[in-house]
């Protein structure tokens, strides 16, 4: 393959994305989905960061929530309230966000495993995906695949999917209707949800059904036809690597995976 997989899943969180859509986006790949989407099919993309920057035009890829190459030329520059209560309103379409783990009803942890007070191991923590996942009309996890990091259930609900996957169990914790995780993108496959359980709806070529279940912490469901997830073009290769990847002289054209 002329490209990596976490390029493929830049790309297929970024063909996710409509002309006019907002978006709410966390740092590092779910920015760079949103910046390539920007510079591709949905010219008239609105980004918001989660710090309050809301801007229309491609920036700098940020190594940051809030950098000075972000807010320059940024349309609006206000604060994590005011952007909640646009997605709180309903004019956030999508979220894109990281986690540390994610369960089968889409709930993730980026907080703990084990017990609060003596863990085995402490995540960096949620920052404003909790917000994101509560609020906007839907969302996307972006995430690398391992059996840890897809428990049955997490042990501890940082931003909420759909709960225990009751019929409207996010009703009836407070959150708004209609709302929910859309899709799951990791380095091996694209998930959706049936039913308010995640679904394998794609495989990335290259990746074997057994590497595939081996990392997930649960009998997964699947789509009746399970496709091979397409693979992004020379032209969005192209403009990953050449406008929004941020690089040092001499270094490797390879974008990591998060682990």
């Amino acid at each position: 393959m002329n490209y990596t997989l976490a390029e493929q899943m830049i790309v297929v969180a970024s063909r996710l994305l409509k002309d006019g859509d907002v978006v709410y986006t966390g740092v590092g790949l779910p920015t760079m989905a949103a910046l390539l989407a920007r510079h591709t099919h949905a010219p008239h993309l609105t980004i918001i960061f989660e710090t309050g920057i809301i801007r229309t035009e491609p920036c700098p890829l940020p190594q940051g929530v809030d950098t000075l190459a972000s807010q320059m030329f940024a349309e609006k520059l206000s604060d994590a309230f005011y952007i909640n209560t646009l997605a709180e309103r309903g004019f956030v379409n999508v979220g894109f966000v990281g986690a540390g783990q994610i369960d089968r009803r889409g709930n993730i942890n980026s907080t703990c495993a084990g017990a609060y007070r003596k863990p085995s191991f402490r995540f960096p923590g949620g920052g404003g995906a909790c917000d994101i996942t509560s609020l906007c009309k839907s969302w996307v996890a972006i995430l690398k695949q391992k059996k840890v990091r897809f428990p049955e259930r997490v042990d501890f609900v940082t931003a909420p999917g759909y709960l225990d996957g009751k019929p409207n169990a996010r009703e009836h914790a407070g959150l708004p209707s209609d709302t929910g995780p859309r899709k799951v993108i990791t380095d091996m496959g694209v998930f959706t949800f049936v039913e308010g359980e995640m679904t394998l709806e794609s495989i990335h070529a290259g990746v074997s059904w057994e590497s595939l279940r081996e990392n997930t912490g649960w009998d997964l469901r699947e789509l009746p036809a399970v496709g091979v997830t397409p693979a992004p073009s020379n032209e969005e290769i192209d403009i990953l690597r050449s406008k929004i990847q941020i690089r040092a002289e001499g270094a490797s054209t390879q974008i990591p995976v998060p682990t």
